[in-house]
């Protein structure tokens, strides 16, 4: 179905089901759209997704940068190394997805949950976060270097190996276990 609205720039209320994504898509704007089990396997520019979902899909590898992503759910999807960077991401949620070495740095996340997901080795390099929550995730070895975690809860999620700065951690609410693992990034000796 992909093929047929090739020409046009605003597509609404359609559904696609069980496709392969293999036409680049530029400057495409999807409003409403339900994508099914759906495989992106192209090259993606200035596209935006407006009140989407996305279930049972694979992006992995896509390039998102400069992508505005609006009350979108992604769930049961594969995001594994996309690059989100410089994206804007508000009131959307990514629910039991695997987004393995995604790159969201130097994005504006908003109003956004991230839940029960694997996302270890994830970057979040000066990315600013406003309203989100990440719950019950595997976030070790990501990176939140220069990104203020102010009043986040990471107390549900997995953090061993991960890298950020003092200053992005002042104020991030963690639970007795994980505070060990924080503690070393001070260089803090605990004996």
């Amino acid at each position: 179905m992909i093929k047929e609205l090739i020409d046009e720039d605003y597509i609404e209320n359609y559904s696609f089901n069980d496709e392969i994504v293999d036409i680049n898509l530029e400057k495409k704007i999807f409003d409403k759209c339900n994508f099914i089990n759906v495989n992106f396997d192209c090259e993606v520019y200035h596209i935006e997704f407006v009140n989407c979902n996305f279930n049972n899909c694979d992006l992995s590898n896509l390039d998102l940068s400069n992508t505005s992503i609006h009350n979108c759910n992604f769930k049961d999807t594969k995001l594994v190394g996309v690059n989100f960077s410089d994206s804007v991401i508000k009131k959307s949620k990514f629910e039991n997805c695997i987004l393995k070495y995604s790159n969201f740095s130097f994005s504006k996340i908003e109003d956004t949950n991230i839940i029960d997901s694997i996302s270890n080795s994830v970057i979040f390099n000066e990315t600013k976060l406003k309203k989100v929550k990440i719950t019950n995730c595997n976030l070790e070895e990501s990176e939140f270097i220069h990104t203020p975690l102010k009043d986040m809860d990471f107390s549900t999620n997995e953090i061993k190996g991960i890298k950020t700065t003092s200053d992005s951690i002042v104020g991030l609410k963690i639970n007795e276990f994980q505070a060990l693992d924080l503690v070393k990034l001070l260089g803090v000796i605990v004996k």
